[in-house]
């Protein structure tokens, strides 16, 4: 999420002290708690962000545009990369579903060997990294993997310009966020109303093509089960207490790299509260979740389904 800069603020009389609380407050992860003033700085510096990004052209929205409700008769799955992913048959699924929605980093896990997607969404922003001779990946295993399978790639309108250099048809979506004082929904025609995370688009994206009946795997909010704090209150991500280990690739790092929070925990928090309270946004009537324990409660469990394996791998 997008909070703007505080340089409008450098010329002011504020003490260092109420700077770096306005600071901490304006961040993704700030915390403002029931404040009613927090809140509004909160959204305020997010609102900066919104109005300073350019929406997609009318032109560049033309296919995803077309393609809605194109898939009224059929359904889909789409995969995340949460360890409920391991809960999945990919050789069953691949039979049982219609369309297959993949997202980031998916080409990673053995999975994407045998399901392989229809759509693959990519909007994390270490998929667009830029240098002065290459853009996006074109020499990883992504573009190669992309390249062998040919999916239709969902992507952002701000990476209009990133986008590999393959013949993918693409449907671009709105990626503007609107702050949380306008009311906003999941078009991806337009800016959208919930978290910036990538399977979301994917969902959205789903709802939008019109598929009847919408199964999730792997979108399991639980990440925060795998933070760890050190001394000086530094928070990393533990992998091996969060991922099974069929779920490893090769490079996974151990940790995430330790960070800060100018809200804490408490932001943090906050934060993952947005994660659940987003889903409700979405038709949830059509949309169902394999993953029978999840912590996500927004949309109907499915018990049972032949795509879930009995006896998960350890």
């Amino acid at each position: 999420m997008n909070y703007g800069t505080l340089s409008q603020f450098n010329n002011l009389d504020i003490g260092a002290g109420d700077m770096k609380k306005l600071k901490g407050i304006s961040h993704g992860n700030g915390y403002y708690g029931t404040s009613l003033s927090s809140l509004f700085i909160h959204n305020f510096y997010h609102g900066i962000g919104f109005f300073r990004r350019r929406g997609p052209r009318r032109a560049l929205l033309e296919n995803t545009i077309r393609a809605r409700n194109s898939k009224s008769e059929k359904t889909a799955l789409i995969v995340g990369s949460g360890p409920s992913l391991d809960l999945l048959d990919p050789l069953v699924a691949k039979e049982a579903f219609d369309d297959i929605f993949a997202v980031n980093s998916y080409y990673k896990y053995e999975h994407s060997k045998y399901l392989v997607p229809d759509f693959y969404t990519l909007s994390d922003p270490n998929f667009f990294l830029e240098s002065n001779k290459v853009k996006f990946h074109e020499n990883s295993e992504l573009y190669k993997y992309l390249e062998e399978f040919n999916p239709t790639l969902i992507i952002p309108h701000l990476n209009r310009n990133q986008i590999p250099n393959l013949p993918n048809q693409v449907l671009f979506f709105d990626d503007r966020e609107l702050p949380r004082f306008f009311k906003g929904g999941i078009s991806p025609l337009k800016p959208r109303g919930y978290v910036s995370l990538t399977l979301y688009k994917a969902l959205a994206m789903a709802v939008h093509l019109g598929y009847k009946e919408i199964y999730l795997i792997g979108m399991d909010n639980s990440e925060f089960k795998s933070y760890r704090a050190n001394h000086e209150n530094l928070v990393s991500r533990k992998s091996s207490e969060y991922f099974p280990k069929s779920l490893y690739w090769d490079d996974m790092p151990e940790f995430s790299n330790p960070e800060k929070l100018p809200g804490g925990m408490a932001g943090q928090l906050q934060v993952m509260a947005l994660f659940f309270g987003d889903l409700y946004i979405f038709p949830t009537a059509r949309i169902f979740n394999l993953d029978e324990n999840s912590l996500v409660d927004a949309f109907k469990k499915v018990r049972n389904h032949p795509a879930i394996k009995t006896h998960p791998e350890v």
